[in-house]
């Protein structure tokens, strides 16, 4: 259960990499009614959902006598002791942390179930959600490459200097990810999240030039998390920041925030991690004092 597009592609290509059958729920009202119809094996909550949070969700099933002892794993990037509090009064069985990582995922299953997760042997599993499907790399036919739509033109190659990936991306943390879905599935990933198909990054923007400060920090934390997911470590740090109201004093928010994205976006594409050619110029077009609220 995540409302983070990326987050939710990335957890099913983990969990089917395993040889389980992921579904999801964008909300927790999804959620509950998803377990009402077909009762799951597991069911990952993330806690901060709109409609109804992961808490809320959780009690209501709970309420229910069938679903007292159903596993239901608290997944967030926020890792306050108060979360995980409010988690276990809430019923949830246990609490991961994001990032996730595969190894995480697989003690997790192997601890439940008395049973390795570790290849495709494993019993499938039926965790909550509606099916969605990710981008698809593999090469198009000639019927295809006739009718496709002319590529955007390369842009001029831009210079990098030494320490760019280093403070921008986590490479071991990319690393855990292509190991747990494959180089593919991580390039897939990508597309959707350059692409920002989510609107994660207009939301973010948006929430930083207009408030209030709930719904910054509702944007920041849904970033954060997507970013961290894949190793974005830059990007993660500056959506921790907003969503916890420390700003930098020097310079805009706004543009350290867009210039972290490009960044990130270019040593990807460098790296042929991803084939998004440009990042969509409508960021640039958002006002430039976008970082009044955000300090």
């Amino acid at each position: 259960m995540d409302d983070q597009m990326v987050n939710r592609k990335y957890m099913g290509a983990l969990l089917s990499s395993m040889g389980h059958v992921p579904r999801f729920a964008e909300n927790g009202e999804q959620a509950v009614a998803e377990v009402q119809k077909k009762p799951p094996q597991l069911v990952f909550m993330d806690l901060h959902m709109p409609v109804m949070d992961g808490f809320e969700a959780t009690r209501t099933l709970r309420q229910w006598p069938q679903y007292k002892t159903l596993p239901i794993v608290a997944l967030t990037a926020d890792v306050f002791a108060q979360t995980r509090e409010k988690a276990t009064e809430a019923g949830m069985t246990t609490f991961i942390a994001k990032p996730v990582s595969v190894d995480t995922i697989q003690s997790l299953l192997s601890e439940m179930f008395a049973a390795p997760a570790t290849d495709s042997t494993v019993p499938a599993s039926s965790a909550p959600t509606i099916k969605e499907t990710t981008s698809s790399t593999a090469p198009l036919t000639s019927q295809q490459q006739a009718t496709a739509p002319p590529q955007a033109k390369r842009t001029a190659r831009r210079r990098f200097k030494s320490g760019d990936v280093t403070s921008h991306i986590d490479m071991a943390m990319v690393g855990e990810v292509c190991v747990g879905v494959t180089v593919q599935g991580y390039r897939s990933l990508l597309q959707g999240y350059f692409s920002d198909e989510s609107g994660s990054l207009d939301a973010l923007l948006q929430a930083m030039a207009e408030g209030p400060q709930e719904t910054l920090q509702a944007a920041a934390h849904g970033f954060k998390g997507a970013s961290s997911n894949l190793g974005f470590s830059k990007l993660a740090a500056l959506a921790f920041h907003l969503e916890k109201g420390e700003y930098p004093p020097e310079g805009s928010t706004h543009e350290q925030l867009l210039d972290a994205w490009e960044m990130t976006h270019a040593l990807c594409l460098r790296m042929g991690l991803t084939d998004v050619e440009a990042v969509q110029e409508r960021h640039r077009k958002l006002p430039k004092d976008a970082s009044t609220n955000a300090g």
